[in-house]
């Protein structure tokens, strides 16, 4: 895995934010693009000193709720992510939470479900549009997993690779809740394992960009 960021400053699309975690664990979590910084709890360096370690617990990272967050025009979510487990007890579902902003009838999600596959939900005004990757992730491994919505349809990614999509055509409704990465506002969807980077862009990111940042992220093991 690398420590530095895969992403390509010539992509098609503007990144919204963006946090890299090989920085020392503190209270705090710098957003590269200077807007929307996190505030962390209860988290610890991982062995690597690349990533920052979530004990499954409460343990998160919180920035607060800002329209530019909302995501309703279509985007690309991506993260470099290692599991300690598959599931977890403290949901009755299992899930670990990667990203997670939704409230009633707006906003979104980006979770591993209970037997290790991606998952997402999206919030609209007339009821949740879900779907479930292809491909399961696998314990104490490193990988890279997007997602995106293009406006038209939703694609999931692991390691570069397509792993299932879903026509989708929105609206995505807004969420007034603040963003949580490593948890959900609960602090029950918790993440069990390591997160290196985290980074969302305005619009979606093609198959070819998203495989040449995984292939920069050198997870694909």
């Amino acid at each position: 895995m690398s420590a530095t960021s895969p992403h390509d400053a010539t992509a098609s699309h503007d990144i919204i934010a963006q946090w890299s975690f090989a920085v020392p664990a503190g209270t705090t979590l710098a957003d590269t693009t200077g807007r929307f910084d996190g505030v962390a709890d209860g988290v610890s360096a991982a062995e690597n000193g690349a990533a920052w370690h979530f004990p499954g617990d409460a343990a998160h990272v919180r920035v607060t709720h800002d329209p530019a967050l909302d995501l309703v025009d279509g985007y690309t979510l991506e993260a470099v992510v290692r599991m300690d487990r598959i599931g977890n007890p403290r949901n009755k579902v299992g899930v670990q939470a990667i990203l997670e902003k939704h409230i009633g009838k707006g906003g979104w999600l980006f979770v591993v479900e209970g037997e290790g596959r991606l998952h997402y939900w999206m919030e609209t005004p007339d009821g949740r549009v879900e779907d479930t990757s292809t491909v399961a992730l696998e314990p104490n491994r490193w990988y890279h997993v997007a997602m995106t919505w293009d406006g038209a349809k939703t694609v999931f990614y692991v390691n570069g690779a397509p792993a299932g999509e879903k026509a989708f055509a929105g609206p995505l409704g807004r969420c007034p809740q603040d963003l949580y990465l490593g948890n959900d506002d609960t602090k029950d969807w918790s993440w069990w394992g390591d997160i290196a980077e985290i980074t969302i862009t305005g619009g979606a990111l093609s198959a070819g960009e998203i495989a040449k940042n995984a292939a920069a992220a050198h997870t694909g093991k």
